[in-house]
């Protein structure tokens, strides 16, 4: 789509949601091929990923036996040694490692052995699985970000299943970008957007969609948590550790983030007591 400024929209598919792109201030050949570049990314990534397709990496991982070592690309590599990081970080409530349903084993707090040099990754129990899907929109996101400054473009907006978010500079008539949202049942909100990332975990369609490590049973809660960060991992990671966290979980683990905004619900967490 094109109008006198140069309004540039597409969506398209991918990670089982909608990725919509909206760019403005550049020129339309510069901004569709930033959208095919960003399309490019979500394929390359979704193959590395995803737990459904069998020609991706980590359908190929989750079906390994015990001890028997899997072989990374960089790209895969920096993954896991990131999520890993982050489940330090969270106190272990964002995990993408779990095991599976009829597994007898207990959760250890390592179930994989991840070694850089070599570039492998090796199960410490046949019953490991992983899913990144609580991380994979902010890792997408990241890419997202570099592609867009390559191509120069100033004024953009990405949403990723309306729940993942970048955008930068200003919206075709001015000022910030605004987002609209539900953070409790019945309860919307505005939030006026410059030059950030969000993230927002709850609720959908009334079912609870995030589980605790080693639980079978969705957390359910009335209301949604939202990170605005600089980082757009991070931002993903937080949403969905918070989601779970208690309040004083939430406030230790604060401590190793450098974030923007915390909702919960429509309350606006303090940060730095």
């Amino acid at each position: 789509m094109q109008t006198d400024i140069d309004l540039f929209y597409e969506t398209t598919m991918g990670m089982n949601t909608r990725l919509e792109v909206v760019m403005w201030g550049q020129s339309e050949l510069k901004q569709q091929v930033c959208f095919n570049q960003i399309c490019a990314a979500l394929e390359y990534w979704e193959r590395l990923l995803s737990r459904f397709d069998p020609t991706a990496e980590i359908y190929h991982f989750n079906s390994l036996v015990e001890n028997e070592p899997m072989q990374l690309g960089d790209d895969l590599l920096n993954s896991f040694i990131q999520v890993i990081e982050y489940r330090q970080k969270t106190k272990g409530l964002f995990d993408v490692f779990y095991l599976s349903k009829n597994s007898e084993t207990r959760h250890e707090k390592d179930l994989v052995d991840v070694d850089p040099v070599l570039k492998t990754i090796v199960k410490k129990s046949p019953d490991v699985q992983v899913d990144f899907g609580g991380v994979g929109k902010g890792i997408l996101l990241a890419r997202a970000i570099e592609l867009l400054d390559q191509n120069e473009i100033k004024n953009a907006f990405i949403s990723f299943g309306g729940s993942s978010i970048h955008c930068r500079g200003i919206h075709p008539k001015g000022g910030a970008w605004p987002f609209d949202f539900q953070v409790e049942q019945g309860i919307d909100t505005t939030l006026e957007l410059y030059n950030t990332n969000l993230s927002v975990s709850g609720l959908y369609h009334g079912k609870g969609h995030i589980f605790e490590s080693g639980e079978d049973i969705p957390k359910q809660s009335g209301k949604s948590v939202t990170i605005q960060s600089q980082n757009p991992i991070e931002a993903e990671v937080l949403s969905t550790a918070l989601f779970i966290a208690s309040e004083q979980q939430r406030h230790d683990i604060l401590k190793n983030f450098e974030i923007e905004k915390v909702l919960i619900g429509s309350e606006q967490l303090v940060l730095n007591e």
